[in-house]
C-alpha cells in the first residue's frame, strides 16, 4: 500500500515537470524574431529628397500652378528632372515580418488601409500620396518628409506593435519663439496664453498669415512643419522663411496660413471654414533645420460672418 501511495505522489510531479517543459519549449518557439535592419544611407537619402523639393518643387508656380494636389507619379509625369523624382527613402529591411499593418512615428500612425498624407510645398499645393510601402524584397520605404521631420523629434519607429531604434541624432535644441502675430494689415489678433506655448488666434480674414518670430533668424533658414488639428494629422510642410519689415526693422519669420486661403470669400465659404476650425486647436510642431524644434498650439476663434 505504501508503494502505491508513493507512486501516486510521484506521478503528478512528473506530469507537472513535463507540462512545464512543454511551456518553456513553446515560449522558445514563439520568440519574437522580427527585426528592422536600418539602411546606412537613410539620412543622406532623405536630405537629398528635401533638397530636391526645395530647389525644384517648393513655390514653383510655373510648373505646378497653385491650389492643386499631386501624387508622386503626377510630379514624375512633368518630365525633365521631375521624371526621376524620388520621394520615398529606404528606411530599412524587414526580417521575419508578415504584413506591415501600421507604422508609428511619435504617436502619428499610418495604417495600411489609411496610408495617405499631405505634404505642403507652397502656393497651396500639396503632394498627396502614401506614407510608406514595402517592396518585394521586404524593404520598407517611407516618404522622405515623414522621416525628415519625425527623426528630429525622436529616433524610434513602431512597426505593427514592435518598436525599433533608428539610431538617428534627434534635434535637442529648443527653438525660442519670441512672438506670434498676424501679418501686417490683418484685422485678426493673436494672444499668448500666459505661461504656455498656446496662442488664441481670432481671425478677421483668411488671406493673412500668422507669423512666428524666433531667435537668431536668418535669411537662409529652412523649416519642416507638422500640423495636427484636434488629434488628426492635417499635413507636413516644407517652407523657407518670409521677410517682414524693412531697413533696420527687417526680420525673418516663419509664416503659416492657419486656415484655407481665401482672398475673397462667400458667406457659404466663410461658414464652412468656421464649421471646420472654430473652437478647435492645431498642434503646430516646427523644426528649423540645424537649429532646433518647438511645439506650439493655435486655438481657433472665428467670429460670426459679417456681410
Amino acid at each position: 500500500m505504501k508503494k502505491i501511495l508513493k507512486n501516486f505522489v510521484i506521478l503528478p510531479v512528473l506530469v507537472l515537470m513535463m507540462f512545464s517543459a512543454l511551456i518553456l519549449n513553446a515560449c522558445g518557439q514563439t520568440e519574437d524574431k522580427r527585426d528592422l535592419i536600418v539602411s546606412e544611407t537613410v539620412k543622406t537619402d532623405t536630405e537629398d529628397v528635401i533638397t530636391f523639393i526645395q530647389e525644384n518643387i517648393y513655390n514653383n508656380s510655373t510648373t505646378f500652378g497653385n491650389q492643386k494636389d499631386y501624387t508622386v507619379q503626377e510630379i514624375k509625369d512633368k518630365g525633365g528632372d521631375f521624371a526621376n523624382f524620388t520621394y520615398y527613402v529606404e528606411l530599412g529591411t524587414l526580417k521575419n515580418f508578415g504584413n506591415v499593418a501600421s507604422i508609428n512615428f511619435n504617436g502619428t500612425v499610418y495604417k495600411s488601409d489609411n496610408n495617405v498624407f499631405k505634404m505642403s510645398v507652397g502656393n497651396s499645393n500639396f503632394i498627396v500620396d502614401n506614407a510608406y510601402y514595402v517592396n518585394n524584397d521586404n524593404k520598407l520605404f517611407v516618404a522622405a518628409p515623414v522621416i525628415a521631420f519625425e527623426s528630429t523629434v525622436n529616433s524610434k519607429v513602431t512597426i505593427n506593435d514592435k518598436e525599433f531604434e533608428l539610431n538617428f541624432q534627434p534635434a535637442t535644441e529648443t527653438l525660442q519663439v519670441t512672438s506670434v502675430n498676424f501679418q501686417s494689415g490683418a484685422t485678426g489678433t493673436v494672444a499668448r496664453v500666459e505661461g504656455t506655448n498656446q496662442y488664441n488666434a481670432t481671425f478677421g480674414e483668411f488671406n493673412k498669415w500668422i507669423e512666428f518670430h524666433y531667435e537668431n533668424a536668418q535669411s537662409t533658414d529652412v523649416f519642416l512643419t507638422k500640423k495636427v488639428l484636434d488629434g488628426k494629422l492635417l499635413s507636413y510642410g516644407f517652407t523657407t522663411i518670409d521677410v517682414v519689415g524693412s531697413g533696420d526693422d527687417t526680420d525673418y519669420v516663419l509664416a503659416y496660413y492657419a486656415c484655407p486661403y481665401y482672398n475673397t470669400y462667400t458667406e457659404e465659404q466663410y461658414n464652412a471654414v468656421k464649421a471646420n476650425y472654430d473652437g478647435k486647436a492645431c498642434d503646430y510642431s516646427i523644426y528649423c533645420v540645424g537649429k532646433g524644434s518647438a511645439k506650439l498650439k493655435i486655438n481657433y476663434i472665428i467670429p460670426e460672418y459679417q456681410a
